[in-house]
């Protein structure tokens, strides 16, 4: 699902970046 999807994508882009959190959750946002 869209959480199962941001769940594995959240923490990749948290040690990327401050801001990049906010990119996966606008991508699996419907």
């Amino acid at each position: 699902g869209v959480w199962e999807f941001c769940a594995m994508i959240l923490p990749l882009r948290i040690e990327g970046g401050a801001g990049s959190p906010v990119r996966p959750v606008a991508i699996g946002a419907p």
